[in-house]
């Protein structure tokens, strides 16, 4: 049986992933692809142990190489994006 817990803004923990990747210099470029559906924080999901979780339903895949990688550097591929039409949440926010 599962006994931990998750944070349940999956797309909060994703960009705090991405972000400490970036900084990492080893990610050459990243995009996001349709994953689970979306998942209102009014309407969460629920995982095996019931705790809740929602997202946009977008998932981040990413792209390592050996060479070092400037945050400047990093490529965003625009595979997919939110219903509101943008990168999720927001990948010029991750630049900064």
């Amino acid at each position: 049986m599962t006994t931990h817990k998750i944070d349940p803004d999956v797309d909060k923990a994703a960009m705090a992933l991405l972000g400490d990747l970036m900084y990492s210099q080893n990610l050459r470029k990243f995009a996001f692809v349709k994953g689970v559906g979306a998942a209102s924080r009014e309407k969460p999901k629920r995982n095996l142990t019931t705790d809740p979780w929602f997202t946009s339903g977008l998932r981040v895949v990413l792209f390592f190489d050996r060479k070092p990688t400037p945050v400047s550097d990093i490529e965003i591929l625009a595979w997919e994006t939110t219903s509101e039409g943008r990168l999720q949440p927001s990948a010029v926010e991750l630049q900064r």
